[in-house]
């Protein structure tokens, strides 16, 4: 059950990397060819288990290592002697096995099951909550920068016109309600400071319906309801209503939202507003994988509108927008970026020339769940050196941000990700020449039998045997944790039957007895062997099928 729960934490978890390959491959293990039938699987096994059965050994260490070893026999024979779970194999290998949920593996002792399951249970829990909190925040600031463009002696360089932060966290109450509470400050030049801490409550009716009821505490309060209805699986309806308690008595706000799906890459959308008394209407149409055009129409007694803009994104980590506005105030345009700089962070800015506001450069800044964005208003009108400088300032900072801080953070990042993944390289190499050495041990009974019977009738006897990097042993000055060749004489000689050795076109490290001495570094094996009195000698690569005695190999005399 352990392993069970294992697996599956492990297959939710799954977006924290790639697996990797395991230690052994179910036909190399069993040294049976990939259309072997099943006797000749069940043979294979049963040889093994005379082999690796614990029973077989008194010493502690070695029923250890024999049940290791055991283990993934018995599994390997369990996936290949079914043929549903072998045909699964054989398409999709062990990534198959885990997603059908055919078969998990057991190689490890319960105590070291159970402490996987601990970490990964705290691990996933954690995610859990953090997914259920869901903590968000938002930083707004405006700032007025038209002196230093402008150049008016009468106005600052620089002011402050507006700030805004809002922090806000969820809790799941029930499965069909959802609580909310969110803390807002904001202060203005041309008005007093405004703070309050809004609760608010959603409930899910049916799966097309759901309601929220919010009220909001401090300097205006207020209560809101909200309402969301699907129609159809192409169609949903919401409705926004806010009553405010002013100095001079309430307001009453509200709009609704009809949302349709004309198409298959089509979203429109028609908006009407009590309070503004004004209606709108907007479609975006994806055009292709990476771009999306949307297009806005708005009537209002306050101001009306045609707004039209394009979006491309063709990668995950950056976009460029762009757009036009006409209207009762004038034409606006604006054009900007955004990029993702590393995992969880986004970096952006956006132009926007208009003839009411002039021009404006906002910047961008997302980590996670928190946003700040900073507004700077340039100049009251539309100039060629606010522009420019709208355009270059953003460039500029984006160049020294890359240069003095992502540049070396992404530097820093991939030395830690090689130092760690070399570490479990080093790791692994360690675990996996223990693992091979004490398979040669528990082999060393089974070899001296074989030998024997051998020499008796001038068999198969394997005189040396080296697998590794051949052909530059010295390594080449480079720091290698073991030498480049392993002697791979007794795991051979154990293969040995009736005077025959095979070996299947697979990589010979995942052969019992056999491990990866220099890792990335291409890999032969050398085996010189007598048979029937003569010397012979090959050497082949090492995915390469071996099949001795052959003549092709006997030493001239």
């Amino acid at each position: 059950v352990i392993t069970v729960c294992c697996a599956s934490i492990r297959s939710y978890m799954d977006s924290e990397g790639p697996r990797h390959e395991d230690d052994f491959e179910f036909y190399t293990l069993l040294n049976v060819d990939r259309n072997a039938t099943p006797e000749q699987i069940k043979v294979a096994y049963h040889r093994l288990c005379r082999l690796y059965h614990p029973d077989r050994h008194r010493d502690p260490a070695r029923q250890e290592s024999a049940s290791i070893f055991f283990r993934r026999i018995q599994r390997a024979y369990k996936v290949l002697s079914d043929p549903r779970t072998r045909a699964i194999y054989d398409r999709s290998g062990r990534k198959g096995l885990e997603d059908d949920m055919a078969i998990v593996e057991r190689t490890s002792l319960p105590s070291e099951l159970m402490e996987e399951y601990d970490k990964l249970k705290a691990l996933w829990e954690e995610r859990t909550y953090i997914q259920n909190v869901n903590p968000q925040g938002n930083f707004q600031m405006e700032v007025d920068a038209s002196g230093l463009v402008d150049g008016t002696d009468m106005a600052p360089l620089m002011s402050v016109q507006r700030l805004t932060a809002t922090q806000s966290v969820d809790a799941n109450l029930t499965a069909s309600a959802f609580g909310n509470v969110a803390g807002t400050v904001s202060a203005t030049r041309q008005a007093s400071p405004f703070g309050g801490l809004q609760l608010s409550l959603r409930h899910l009716l049916s799966n097309q319906n759901w309601i929220r009821v919010s009220g909001l505490v401090g300097t205006r309060p207020s209560v809101g309801l909200d309402l969301y209805h699907s129609l159809s699986d192409q169609m949903y309806l919401t409705s926004n209503n806010l009553l405010s308690l002013l100095p001079r008595g309430f307001m009453l706000s509200s709009n609704a939202s009809l949302t349709r799906r004309l198409g298959d890459y089509t979203m429109g959308t028609l908006s009407i507003t009590e309070t503004g008394s004004a209606a709108s209407a907007r479609i975006t149409h994806k055009l292709s994988p990476a771009l999306e055009a949307s297009g806005e129409v708005r009537v209002g007694h306050d101001s009306s509108h045609v707004k039209c803009s394009l979006l491309y994104r063709p990668e995950d980590k950056w976009m460029l927008k762009t757009g036009l506005k006409l209207g009762t105030k004038g034409a606006a345009f604006f054009y900007g970026a955004e990029q993702q700089v590393a995992t969880l962070t986004t970096i952006g800015g956006a132009v926007l020339l208009g003839s009411h506001e002039g021009v404006s450069l906002k910047l961008r800044f997302i980590r996670a769940s928190m946003m700040f964005s900073i507004k700077l208003h340039l100049s009251q009108l539309v100039s060629l050196p606010a522009v420019f400088y709208a355009t270059t300032l953003p460039l500029l900072l984006y160049g020294c941000m890359k240069v003095f801080a992502i540049a070396p953070l992404l530097r820093r990042q991939r030395k830690k990700e090689l130092k760690d993944k070399r570490t479990a390289a080093v790791r692994e190499a360690v675990e996996k020449k223990r693992e091979a050495e004490a398979a040669v041990e528990l082999m060393k009974e089974t070899v001296e039998r074989i030998l024997s019977t051998e020499q008796a009738k001038h068999g198969l006897v394997i005189i040396e045997a080296w697998y590794g990097h051949l052909f530059d042993a010295a390594g080449g000055g480079e720091d290698h944790c073991f030498p480049l060749v392993v002697d791979v004489r007794v795991p051979l000689q154990c293969l040995v039957i009736d005077s025959k050795l095979v070996l299947r076109d697979s990589t010979k490290s995942l052969v019992p007895g056999f491990y990866d001495p220099c890792v990335g570094e291409a890999k032969h094996l050398r085996v010189q062997y007598t048979f029937r009195g003569a010397l012979h000698e090959v050497t082949v690569e090492d995915s390469e099928p071996l099949v001795i005695p052959r003549r092709s190999h006997r030493e001239a005399p």
